[in-house]
């Protein structure tokens, strides 16, 4: 059975993002696939204040439409 897959920057696992305590990260999130609607989630990062762009699209957070950010 072949199944296709979803990467970071077509890479697997995906890219290490290194930081020191306290600092905050801003990444930006791309959507390029077609007709699709996406949504991340960071497992195993503590999300303080953030939390309702971490999750299920409708549900906690709303998806990220073909071609935004």
């Amino acid at each position: 059975v072949e199944r296709g897959i979803l990467t970071a920057n077509r890479m697997l696992p995906g890219p290490s993002i290194q930081v020191c305590e306290n600092d905050k990260v801003v990444i930006d999130v791309e959507n390029h696939m077609e007709g699709m609607e996406v949504t991340i989630h960071w497992h195993g990062i503590w999300q303080r204040g953030s939390q309702y762009y971490d999750g299920v699209p409708f549900v906690t957070q709303c998806p990220i439409q073909q071609g935004n950010t």
